[in-house]
């Protein structure tokens, strides 16, 4: 036995520096980088679906004229996580270097309008980023394949938003477009596991973080510094508001369909929504009901791949409009923790200064009394007269529609006060601020 151990050793001291050197190749080799990511969404596609989605990303790939190795390694990674062959990344280098017409033109068929064209972009991102450089070439490729997949200039900064937070590891920023209707959380919870990040721990701690950045990404799509500015002014000067300015135009509706539609979107993919004909449905407990039309949100369904998308070619007189149970859910998922957070009521009135607060700094003008003795609703003047249909939070606390141009009414008269939700009052585009 000790005769073997010492042949043993002597034959180790004599290869001892070429085996070391080949165990540290294999060791640095095989922990450079995770062999696949986990839960790739694109392993449920099909062979012709998962090869397309490769080349499209193979058209990024070589979009700066060269092929980098961490590049090719980044499309390695995908081959594995869709369990094909790993031959496959000679024949994308292959097609990256000569891509053919055809293949390119079924893959804008395949991956056009659908919500997984989220995660090919946030894919062509990573890709671009390989080498450790972006060149103007690589970004216009990119922003041009985006742009034929139709995903929404809104979502697209979204996406690039997210592939930022997850490149820096910032989880708790980035949790906010796993968590909410911004972008499909089942294309990038992958994203966690592969940084072996528990998703059910990040989601019960930044409760409070996602809410705020809900309203933050709201705050990013109104233009404060484009507000004009003038005296706040009535027919009287008694009991005025804590406020002495107010806009000179009405706020335009803020709840955009760049926000609506991812909203409605993540519904679809929840089974939330159905969509019968022109018909929006939203199901809850069991029971349908009529969410909108498709018409009225300008949007088109397509059945095959379950995705909304805006209806291309509309007529110059088409008007994005949405139902007050549509506004009032998306109202409510943006403002929830606020709404908690200040304990008042989610349909209260008050809610909209608090909103209009957090993105101007101002809140709505208010329908102050005339008179300390009476009790009416004063409605402001702009170049010495009421605007016809301006709405207003009176002091009393109800929302009031100045129908006839007329600068007081009576506090609680029937034909004045308004039913509007906050939400609904947000997207009137009829209302002014005062500060």
């Amino acid at each position: 036995m000790l005769i073997k151990l010492k042949l043993a050793t002597q034959l180790l001291n004599k290869k001892g520096s070429k085996m070391d050197f080949d165990i540290l190749d294999v060791i640095n080799d095989a922990t450079k980088e995770a062999d696949a990511f986990e839960g790739h969404p694109a392993a449920d596609f099909t062979m012709e679906e998962q090869l397309l989605y490769l080349n499209g990303l193979a058209l990024v790939m070589n979009a700066d004229g060269h092929i980098d190795d961490t590049e090719k390694e980044y499309i390695r990674i995908l081959i594995k996580s869709m369990s094909l062959d790993e031959s496959i990344l000679d024949d994308m280098v292959t097609f990256a270097k000569s891509p053919d017409k055809d293949t390119v033109q079924a893959f804008f068929r395949t991956f056009r309008r659908r919500p997984v064209a989220q995660l090919f972009l946030f894919d062509a991102l990573m890709m671009t980023r390989r080498d450790g450089k972006v060149e103007d070439k690589e970004k216009a490729v990119v922003d041009k394949i985006a742009d034929q997949l139709e995903i929404l200039k809104g979502t697209q900064q979204d996406i690039f938003d997210l592939f930022c937070h997850i490149k820096n590891r910032n989880w708790q920023e980035s949790v906010l477009y796993f968590s909410s209707h911004l972008l499909n959380p089942d294309h990038f919870k992958h994203l966690l596991a592969y940084h072996e990040i528990e998703f059910d721990a990040l989601i019960a701690e930044t409760a409070e973080i996602r809410s705020n950045r809900l309203i933050e990404v709201l705050k990013q799509k109104v233009d404060v510094d484009a507000l004009e500015w003038e005296p706040l002014t009535y027919t009287n000067t008694n009991c005025m508001p804590d406020a002495t300015d107010m806009t000179t135009t009405f706020i335009t509706n803020i709840v955009t369909l760049d926000l609506i539609l991812p909203f409605l979107q993540s519904k679809l993919d929840r089974k939330e929504l159905r969509i019968n004909a022109d018909e929006v449905l939203l199901i809850k407990d069991g029971i349908e009901k009529i969410y909108g039309s498709l018409t009225d949100l300008t949007l088109t369904y397509d059945k095959e791949i379950d995705a909304l998308f805006i209806t291309p070619n509309l007529p110059e007189d088409s008007a994005f409009k949405v139902s007050a149970e549509l506004l009032s859910d998306f109202g409510f998922m943006i403002s929830e923790h606020i709404i908690q957070e200040k304990d008042i009521e989610r349909d209260s009135p008050q809610v909209i200064n608090i909103i209009l607060d957090i993105l101007y700094s101002a809140k709505i003008v208010e329908g102050k009394n005339t008179h300390i003795y009476y009790e009416s609703i004063c409605f402001p003047i702009l170049n010495s007269y009421p605007v016809k249909n301006e709405v207003v939070l009176g002091y009393d606390n109800k929302f009031y529609t100045n129908i006839e141009s007329i600068s007081e009414v009576e506090k609680g008269q029937r034909n004045y006060v308004s039913n509007l939700s906050v939400w609904e009052v947000l997207a009137s585009g009829q209302f002014r601020l005062m500060r």
